[in-house]
């Protein structure tokens, strides 16, 4: 699946893009921050609840420590409850990953999947080498009827049972 364009509903739009602007290094032009070829919009959440959406933002595998490095120097990396705060997942995902925590409570996540091309690139990681947005999360009282009703709207299975 290819995620060209989300649309997330932010308490304060304004801030929320100024921070992946100016954190993240990453285009934005108004409500819009361009995440390689996912685009994504804020919009003012009203009366919507925010906080606790998940977005995994892919890095080319050969890129993984530069841009875990380049993460550390501007926001501090989320740890589980043994302190680990670089994951490496195998089986389908064959992937690492650090994560970190962006506006309205976001948890944001540089992933690095082996199965997708190297960049071929050295030297200090800029945020515009981040390539898409490639896992969307919600937060759910009810998963199984959520990912089921989101399976039968979007076409799309999950990749793994839930957690």
């Amino acid at each position: 699946m290819r995620i060209e364009h989300l649309l997330l509903p932010a308490s304060d739009p304004a801030a929320a893009a100024a921070y992946f602007g100016q954190v993240l290094q990453l285009p934005v032009a108004g409500d819009q921050v361009q995440i390689g070829w996912s685009t994504l919009q804020l919009s003012d959440a009203a009366a919507l609840p925010v906080g606790g959406v998940h977005l995994a933002f892919n890095v080319p595998h050969d890129r993984f420590s530069e841009a875990a490095r380049w993460l550390d120097a501007r926001a501090e990396r989320q740890r589980d409850t043994e302190g680990r705060e670089h994951f490496r997942f195998e089986g389908r995902w064959e992937a690492e990953s650090v994560y970190f925590t962006g506006p309205d409570g976001l948890i944001l996540e540089l992933i690095a999947r082996r199965r997708l091309p190297a960049a071929g690139r050295s030297g200090v990681f800029h945020g515009s080498e981040m390539t898409c947005i490639s896992e969307v999360g919600i937060p759910a009282a009810a998963v199984d009827a959520t990912r089921a009703r989101l399976e039968a709207a979007f076409g799309v299975a999950a990749l793994s049972p839930p957690t």
